[in-house]
């Protein structure tokens, strides 16, 4: 299932992305990676594992950021299946960013307006962490990505985060519950810091994920990508 999921993917990315004659993006094509771990967020102290594949020196180069799963109350950024993502896309010339992001108390689940403004904060850094990449861009690019070429994936709770970063826009929402708990957190854009940047992404990879409302996808988003699977026994 995995050899499949990966196959998927990447061939869907490859209709957005040119493979190159080496197999770049189509296949592994590198044999090591590196893992960095910096700071995304000062103003929340959130991390991000950082998967680039030795000796890979290609510039403007897409970067996929992932959200680990875990139901927003579990789970880290080195949770196995985004170590796994984050190994094979490098090796395929991608750059992978896992992130960490604040996570509720379990007693938080038993009342819609905690579960929301929980959500609400860890959508916002999720878009915090696409804000420090494209800082790092223009503060020399150490990571030689393509800023055009930016997506957001993860599985469970961290695919909801990818969907709503991808789609969800401030005059999209009607639900007064989630406008006032995005207000209580910073707003759509959040507060969890690098203010100042862009929070655009190319599209989002939902690994059984979901969206508070299909309506967020509006006629304006058609030139994103949205990859989303689900396994057959997920009601």
């Amino acid at each position: 299932m995995k050899r499949i999921l990966f196959t998927l993917l990447t061939l869907l990315f490859v209709n957005n992305i040119q493979a190159q004659c080496d197999g770049r993006y189509q296949q592994e094509i590198f044999d090591d990676v590196a893992v960095s771990t910096v700071t995304y967020s000062d103003v929340m102290n959130l991390q991000v594992d950082i998967y680039q594949a030795v000796g890979d020196n290609q510039t403007d180069r897409p970067l996929i950021i992932l959200a680990h799963g875990g139901t927003f109350v579990a789970g880290t950024r080195t949770n196995p299946s985004m170590v796994s993502l984050g190994e094979t896309f490098a090796k395929r010339g991608y750059v992978v960013a896992s992130i960490d992001y604040r996570l509720m108390n379990p007693l938080d689940l038993f009342f819609s307006s905690s579960v929301i403004n929980g959500v609400a904060k860890s959508l916002s850094d999720g878009r915090a962490a696409i804000r420090y990449f494209r800082k790092t861009v223009e503060e020399g690019n150490i990571y030689n990505i393509d800023p055009n070429q930016i997506y957001f994936g993860g599985n469970s709770a961290g695919a909801i985060i990818a969907v709503h970063a991808a789609f969800m826009q401030e005059e999209d929402i009607a639900d007064p519950e989630l406008l006032v708990a995005l207000n209580n957190n910073g707003g759509i854009e959040g507060n969890s810091g690098n203010d100042g940047y862009s929070s655009e992404i190319r599209g989002a990879i939902s690994l059984a994920g979901a969206i508070a409302n299909i309506d967020f996808i509006t006629e304006s988003d058609f030139n994103k990508v949205l990859i989303s699977c689900h396994g057959d026994q997920d009601n």
